[in-house]
């Protein structure tokens, strides 16, 4: 049994199928910005400030976030037309392996490629994996779909965890509809669903105001949350403020500082 992230069981399981990335690791976010700021001019990213007039560290987090894009939603580079832009596409993925390193994205990547790739492998590991766990599945990308699907083929149960209206991270790629669509996705396991209407956290005005907001949305699993009713937290008069500043951000940052 293996239990941890996404990122480190998938590079635990490269390093044990391909023993040539035995000294890889992964870069996480920040050591990723890092990278791309050491090897800056070799990935050609200088000609493409000069160009679009961006400034450095500007065009890093771009370029980074761009990566991350293309990565996860599984974008074809060579359909991409801005042929610099492929060119230090090309150069980071190259200067990353000859470093022997992984991004969050690659790793998963060379994963998929491997299983997809190699019968041998695919047929061993869906004969080992007889059982799939999935956390803050609302939150998982294109990327962490497919190989979702790819472990599950020959598994006796695949399970997931999570919920629609806590889906906060679309700017990564995520996708609340993986969700929605796992019953009728997943239908040959017999899918059941045991839901957790308990919130151990919240008081009630706090779940409350949530549910008023959340329940706008039309495309989510309908639910009812209630609190914990042993919890000592009580709500109070100013514990939800909702305030509106149009312009006055000056105003906005005085509430914040005064509240907190």
């Amino acid at each position: 049994m293996y239990v941890g992230t996404i990122d480190a069981f998938c590079l635990h399981l490269i390093k044990t199928l391909r023993p040539e990335y035995k000294s890889f690791e992964i870069l996480d976010e920040s050591k990723k910005i890092a990278f791309i700021e050491r090897w800056y001019w070799s990935i050609g990213l200088n000609e493409i400030r000069q160009r679009d007039g961006i400034g450095k560290w500007r065009l890093i987090k771009k370029f980074s976030d761009s990566l991350d894009r293309i990565i996860n939603e599984r974008i074809d580079v060579n359909q991409i037309t801005d042929a610099e832009f492929v060119t230090c596409y090309n150069n980071y993925v190259q200067r990353l392996s000859s470093e022997r390193f992984f991004d969050y994205g690659s790793v998963i990547t060379t994963l998929i490629d491997i299983i997809q790739n190699d019968e041998t492998v695919a047929e061993d590991l869906h004969t080992k994996i007889k059982h799939v766990v999935f956390d803050e599945y609302q939150d998982v990308n294109l990327l962490q779909e497919t190989l979702l699907e790819l472990l599950s083929v020959g598994s006796k149960s695949v399970c997931v965890v999570g919920d629609d209206d806590q889906n906060i991270f679309q700017w990564r790629g995520s996708n609340v509809q993986h969700i929605l669509d796992f019953p009728e996705k997943y239908a040959q396991y017999g899918v059941t669903t045991e839901e957790l209407g308990i919130n151990y956290r919240s008081t009630d005005a706090l779940i409350a105001s949530s549910r008023s907001f959340i329940e706008l949305n039309h495309n989510r699993v309908a639910k009812n949350i209630a609190p914990f009713p042993q919890q000592h937290r009580r709500f109070q008069q100013g514990d939800l403020v909702s305030r509106e500043f149009p312009t006055d951000t000056e105003a906005e940052t005085a509430l914040v500082k005064e509240s907190v």
